[in-house]
């Protein structure tokens, strides 16, 4: 008994962790981008229930003009670094907190599949544990 209750401990801070996580918002996987052009980039950092300090973000681009399983994943690289910096969601009319970045895709990019990269990195809890978490969303320059 005292195995499944610390499993069941374990699977609900897991949960509450997963629930914590920023990602990209917008654009979203397949979305198309010109090369060289500005792209606004939706942060969304879901409401949590545990104190959290936001440290910052990282947005890069890696381009993966062969095929999208050649992008390794975003921690491991980032890419080509576009964003690195403050990090501070408001909530509007939207239902979760999130922050607009815009960010210039490099007129060099070359064409086809390529992935927006994203890391977040925060302080969590009373005892301020740093956290960091990081995802990923296709996308297609154009």
């Amino acid at each position: 008994m005292k195995y499944i209750s610390i499993a069941l401990s374990t699977l609900s801070l897991s949960a509450l962790a997963l629930a914590q996580s920023a990602h990209i918002g917008f654009p979203t996987n397949g979305a198309s981008v010109g090369a060289g052009s500005s792209l606004n980039v939706d942060v969304i950092r879901p409401a949590t229930i545990s104190s959290s300090q936001e440290v910052g973000i990282v947005i890069g681009l890696t381009s993966c003009p062969s095929n999208i399983q050649t992008c390794l994943d975003p921690s491991l690289t980032m890419g080509k670094i576009l964003y690195n910096g403050d990090f501070n969601p408001q909530r509007g009319n939207e239902n979760q907190p999130h922050m607009n970045v815009t960010v210039q895709i490099p007129a060099d990019t070359p064409k086809g599949t390529a992935q927006l990269n994203f890391a977040h990195f925060y302080l969590l809890g009373a005892s301020l544990s740093p956290e960091v978490q990081s995802s990923s969303v296709k996308i297609t320059i154009v």
